[in-house]
């Protein structure tokens, strides 16, 4: 990205991880680019099993693209929704790896997140037990948010084609 921005002229670009404003950011672009496929080729497939007469059956009543994605096949892919949706969270909350290998959760702490900080203390600082109460808590709090999406998602509404 640095190259990209020399080649256009910026001569001093940003220190991406190494600039607590932006280290973040950095990370969050990163992450994005590793998932998009995953969610790409679920949301593809739930997509390709919604039936095709039911999108011709629109368009022979007058939809257009716009009301055949909102009315017809959002609902019906519903349940991939809610299920992409509880991933994305749960695998926010336990993120590690990336960070790790990118910033060990620097520059002063900005990349910091709670499975981070659960492996400096267990691991690098030798405090287990601490290290487990932090693992701990970090499973309650992805149980908590996982019943709440969970709750905050659901319908009794069973679509039925």
């Amino acid at each position: 990205m640095n190259s990209l921005l020399q080649a256009v002229g910026i001569e001093n670009p940003p220190a991406w991880l190494a600039d607590s404003d932006l280290v973040l950011y950095a990370i969050f672009v990163a992450i994005l680019w590793q998932y998009a496929g995953f969610y790409i080729i679920i949301y593809y497939a739930a997509l390709k099993g919604v039936p095709e007469e039911l999108v011709e059956a629109a368009k022979i009543d007058g939809a257009n693209p716009i009301q055949i994605a909102y009315k017809i096949k959002v609902p019906l892919i519903a349940s991939v929704i809610k299920v992409t949706i509880v991933l994305a969270i749960v695998g926010s909350l336990k993120y590690f790896d990336l960070i790790y290998v990118m910033t060990g959760g620097g520059p002063n702490g900005a990349s910091e997140v709670i499975a981070s900080y659960m492996y400096q203390h267990a691991f690098n600082n030798n405090n287990f037990g601490y290290g487990s109460a932090v693992a701990f808590f970090l499973l309650l709090i992805t149980l908590i948010v996982t019943w709440l999406t969970r709750k905050l998602t659901a319908s009794n509404d069973d679509v039925q084609y």
